[in-house]
């Protein structure tokens, strides 16, 4: 059964791109042939909501999803994505005061990035992830939760949220960001810091091999911005990062979900998304 948008839950979308029998990872390392050969599969539908504009997989499944999951992406080993993810670890320490601070991760992985914000002068970092490993050796200040934010991570008292690649893995956005509002909501200080692939880049290069099963949603900066916006956040910043790769965005609660309609142009939207589909 097709799911409905997963922003305005709006059951009409137009079909952008299909593929069936996808695996379900993209990047585990299997010790066969045979054992490769037995990972699930799953169906990509790429939708482009007619309504505000989403570009979701209305067939994701999150089990077959979370099967794919485990597996290790941690790119420290490359000393120029490392460079970035400290640069951006030291600008938003900068930028928001966190020096000394507490700063939450959701979707932490096992803590690479907590590690950069610590070099860069946090105080305490505490990370909320399914697949943590919660038994291996932590540096100093560190703290992993083997778990989704949501269970147990809007009391935690913080003055940043980063959630870094996560968001398009997410199947209920809304209930998620709404998670999310709530803990940030209760100190005008808080902050919210994310970073999504930029789905512009994927769209105008025809950019089909960064079409994944694990990915549910596919962002650009302006439907980035509308989900933040109908989750009640008043952005702050939101740009391209990387060589255009990533979309960064940076928000503040408002005091209320804010609901109502997204600021994106649906039209525009689904043109875009027609690029890659013809």
């Amino acid at each position: 059964m097709a799911a409905p948008c997963p922003v305005c839950a709006s059951p009409e979308s137009e079909l952008i791109y299909q593929l069936d029998r996808v695996p379900v990872t993209c990047a585990s390392v299997f010790n066969s042939a045979a054992e490769a050969r037995s990972v699930p599969t799953g169906t990509v539908r790429l939708v482009c909501c007619r309504h505000c504009g989403c570009l979701y997989n209305n067939q994701f499944n999150q089990a077959a999803a979370d099967v794919g999951a485990r597996y290790e992406s941690d790119q420290g080993a490359s000393a120029h994505f490392g460079a970035y993810a400290s640069e951006l670890a030291l600008r938003w320490v900068e930028d928001y005061g966190l020096r000394g601070a507490t700063v939450l991760e959701v979707g932490c992985g096992q803590g690479e990035f907590l590690g950069h914000l610590l070099d860069q002068g946090v105080g305490a970092a505490v990370g909320f992830d399914p697949l943590a490993n919660t038994t291996r050796p932590l540096r100093h200040g560190v703290k992993l939760v083997a778990s989704r934010f949501e269970a147990g991570g809007e009391d935690i008292d913080a003055a940043a949220l980063v959630c870094r690649h996560t968001l398009e893995h997410v199947a209920d956005v809304m209930p998620f960001m709404a998670a999310v509002h709530r803990w940030c909501a209760r100190s005008a200080d808080r902050v919210v810091l994310f970073e999504v692939p930029a789905t512009e880049r994927i769209l105008s290069e025809v950019a089909f091999w960064d079409i994944y099963y694990e990915h549910c949603n596919y962002f650009t900066a302006n439907t980035l911005r509308a989900v933040f916006e109908r989750a009640g956040f008043d952005v702050q910043r939101l740009e391209l990062t990387y060589g255009e790769q990533y979309l960064v965005v940076e928000a503040r609660a408002t005091q209320q979900l804010a609901g109502g309609k997204s600021a994106v142009d649906p039209a525009g939207a689904l043109a875009a998304a027609r690029v890659f589909g013809g």
